[in-house]
């Protein structure tokens, strides 16, 4: 039997945060991991990980630094942990095929320590996987070969999105429409991106 993936594992244990007052992280908001150095996946984000205007951060445990790294172990000085800045958010859900789930890829102002060695991303294996595990991110991503695994006692919240976001067209009726949207903001997706997404739009029976 497998081990269970640590959420404390390099790249894994992603949260997602806002700043209190006191300029200190604030409790996390909701669960995630990194799918290149530059994009943490949030699988079924809650409402509060939804508004493009919100300034949020990543907290991300990293690798403990090499011969390469050395210089830039000051970015990490919070027991193994970096805390950067998310620039931008993009949402997307399916609900079509059986399916019905939500995610937010944020995209990290600076570089993570830890995403270099993930595994590479296309629009059909992230289609295949979901397809194959209904869905579910968590087990979609470990198919790819992602050390990941829902948190414990972590389960999806409410689908918010099927009433709030089906208006801006972020609800597809297609698995791969939305496996493009997953793919396409991460540097480890290959191109052309904006073809994919625009066929996947153009094909998708809400678009």
């Amino acid at each position: 039997m497998n081990e269970r993936p640590s959420t404390e594992a390099p790249g894994v244990g992603v949260t997602v945060h806002l700043l209190r007052a006191d300029g200190e992280l604030g409790e996390p908001l909701a669960h995630g991991f990194l799918t290149s150095s530059r994009t943490v996946l949030v699988p079924d984000p809650p409402r509060a990980v939804a508004d493009p205007w919100a300034r949020y951060f990543a907290r991300v445990p990293h690798v403990a630094p090499d011969d390469e790294a050395a210089s830039s172990a000051a970015a990490a000085p919070n027991g193994g942990t970096q805390v950067l800045s998310v620039g931008g958010l993009t949402l997307a859900a399916v609900d079509g095929g059986g399916i019905r789930t939500a995610a937010a890829v944020l995209t990290l102002v600076r570089p993570a320590l830890a995403g270099a060695d993930v595994p590479t991303l296309t629009v059909d294996l992230i289609t295949d996987s979901l397809v194959r595990h209904r869905g579910d991110q968590w087990a979609a991503f470990a198919h790819l070969g992602f050390p990941v695994g829902r948190p414990d006692g972590l389960t999806p919240p409410r689908p918010w999105w099927l009433d709030e976001a089906a208006a801006d067209g972020h609800v597809l009726g297609s698995v791969a429409g939305f496996a493009a949207y997953v793919c396409c903001p991460s540097p480890n997706c290959p191109p052309p991106c904006t073809k994919l997404l625009a066929a996947a739009r153009s094909r998708d029976p809400r678009g």
